[in-house]
């Protein structure tokens, strides 16, 4: 949106992340259908349900930072604030989350900690969901931006429905070029973590006292020496 001009100074200690190591972007696959209910645009109950589920994980957490909902279609947000209406075992964590659920018009000069968006195109999604969604790139712009830590997308990625809408097709693709790049540093720093104690095995020998007292100190602060 911005073509690579844009630069974002964030604080990352006072980010309100969900935990240590889950991925700041990441997107839950799921299969569904979208239903034109009798008023009004689309709705998606699989991932309505999901986005439930993904509030009682963060429940189950203790997670302590604010939580929005967002969707394009005025319908599924509704249906997911009624399914959330009916947990009474989340009415006081949602009101201590600063829980809103709505489309991103009601996002617009508002943030939260915690984003999750359910685009609900799915399966069945009428052609005139799918053009909607394509012509307001804007509000997609404003949809995923409200997230200060986290982003969590619910939907079906491999919808041919979802991805006639260029702008989603870009980001889908971004997500899984994220996902790949956090494989490889996870697996590359397996590779290099020799363990918190000096490895006196290694091939090129020991070398004095003072390298196994550096090693530990700067692995106890993160730092994995190579």
């Amino acid at each position: 949106f911005y073509d690579g001009q844009l630069r974002v100074a964030t604080k990352h200690e006072n980010l309100m992340k969900p935990t240590s190591n889950e991925p700041a972007i990441r997107w839950i696959e799921v299969k569904g259908t979208s239903v034109r209910p009798s008023q009004g645009s689309v709705t998606c109950s699989q991932e309505a349900k999901k986005v439930v589920d993904e509030i009682e994980r963060l429940a189950s957490q203790g997670y302590k930072g604010s939580i929005g909902v967002v969707t394009p279609f005025a319908p599924q947000a509704r249906l997911i604030s009624d399914l959330l209406a009916q947990r009474d075992d989340l009415t006081s964590f949602l009101r201590s989350a600063d829980n809103l659920v709505a489309t991103a018009h009601s996002f617009q000069g508002d943030e939260r900690d915690l984003i999750i968006m359910s685009p609900a195109l799915q399966h069945g999604a009428p052609a005139s969901a799918i053009k909607f969604v394509a012509g307001q790139a804007n509000l997609f712009n404003v949809a995923v931006t409200r997230a200060r830590a986290a982003l969590i997308v619910v939907g079906n990625s491999d919808a041919k429905e979802l991805n006639k809408v260029p702008h989603i097709q870009a980001f889908v693709k971004y997500v899984d070029r994220l996902g790949k790049s956090a494989a490889k540093k996870a697996a590359d720093s397996a590779q290099n973590d020799f363990g918190s104690t000096y490895p006196l095995d290694r091939k090129d020998g020991y070398v004095s006292d003072f390298e196994v007292t550096l090693y530990e100190a700067l692995y106890k602060h993160g730092i994995k020496t190579v």
